[in-house]
């Protein structure tokens, strides 16, 4: 059994590997620093020049996502980074040259102020409330899909797609990255069931959004698991999540892979049964917005992993049984919930 102070080390060579690797892939050349931990009730993390070091708060690492660690890392690399390419700058400041170091590490917005708010873990569902008139229309319509009558339901769910393609059609030109959003989906697996590589690709294709998978170290187990990186303009990103878990909990109501799999194959064809025809020119437009996405994850991260599906034994009667259910699958829970977390200075 390992004791604390085996456990600090493991981290913290889990840490100078993701300072290795973060430079490796921005193209970006760092001095070695030493990384510490250390214990502090106001600050996630601060980078000191004149002793080299860059601390990390242990509260920080036992009670985050290894996510949030590496996005406060990435703050004290883009300090770093001011203090060793302009020596006449600040290098406490967040100014304009911090703000350049942020844009080349690739950092999210969320981590580029003085004062961060991490969110703590939660294994249930979660989704940001948010004041934009098209989540509010989604969530209006979505009440609208727990009608008893069929057809309102299902112009309802027609309608939410209408004002998603709407909507991605206007945000069509992704050049300015500040519009994207990155949501990571934590599994705590080690590898990813059918089931949910079938999910992915269903978000995929109908959700505007890309989703790779990425390792991410768990800093309690000090082990790796798969989590999922969804990419896109946020309200997507938003919507992919919603879908994502609830397709899951649906899942866990039928027995056996194939009716799973026949639940997701009819709530597919529900959807592409939905699908809005557009003309031309605006086809020509999804495809190039869906192009730039690609474009802009490869840039973002450029070692991505591929799903590799399964071969597996099929029951045709169970898969019907799940296709028939997938049909009538509705959308029905609204984007409501809150993230609550918890406010520190970042130095």
């Amino acid at each position: 059994m390992r004791n604390h102070f085996d456990s600090e080390k493991i981290i913290l060579l889990e840490l100078r590997r993701e300072f290795l690797e973060i430079a490796k892939t921005r193209k970006m050349k760092f001095l070695l620093v030493n990384i510490q931990l250390f214990d502090s009730v106001t600050k996630w993390g601060e980078y000191d020049h004149l002793a080299r070091t860059i601390s990390l708060s242990r509260n920080l690492v036992q009670k985050f996502s290894w996510a949030h660690v590496l996005g406060v890392l990435k703050h004290e690399m883009a300090h770093q980074w001011v203090y060793e390419h302009y020596p006449q700058a600040d290098v406490s400041a967040h100014g304009k040259e911090f703000h350049e170091a942020c844009e080349k590490l690739k950092l999210h917005s969320r981590y580029c102020s003085t004062k961060v708010e991490l969110a703590s873990e939660n294994p249930d569902f979660l989704i940001e409330e948010v004041a934009n008139p098209l989540i509010e229309k989604v969530k209006k319509l979505m009440s609208l899909a727990t009608s008893s009558n069929e057809h309102e339901a299902s112009l309802a769910a027609t309608k939410v797609r209408e004002l998603y393609l709407k909507y991605n059609l206007e945000q069509a030109d992704l050049g300015q990255k500040s519009d994207v959003a990155h949501i990571l989906i934590s599994t705590g697996k080690k590898r990813l069931s059918l089931i949910e590589k079938k999910i992915i690709s269903m978000l995929v294709e109908f959700y505007f959004v890309q989703v790779i998978v990425v390792h991410e170290f768990n800093a309690k187990t000090l082990e790796y698991y798969q989590a999922l990186e969804v990419i896109g303009l946020k309200e997507n990103t938003l919507m992919a999540e919603y879908v994502y878990h609830f397709l899951l909990r649906a899942c866990k109501s039928y027995p056996g892979t194939s009716m799973k799999l026949g639940l997701l194959d009819g709530f597919a064809q529900k959807l592409k049964g939905q699908v809005v025809n557009h003309q031309p020119q605006e086809k020509a437009l999804i495809v190039r917005a869906e192009a730039e996405l690609e474009d802009y994850v490869h840039e973002y991260f450029p070692r991505l992993r591929s799903l590799r599906s399964s071969s597996r034994q099929i029951s045709s009667s169970d898969y019907n049984h799940g296709v028939s259910q997938g049909q009538k699958l509705n959308l029905n829970k609204p984007i409501s919930e809150k993230r609550s977390g918890s406010v520190k200075l970042i130095g």
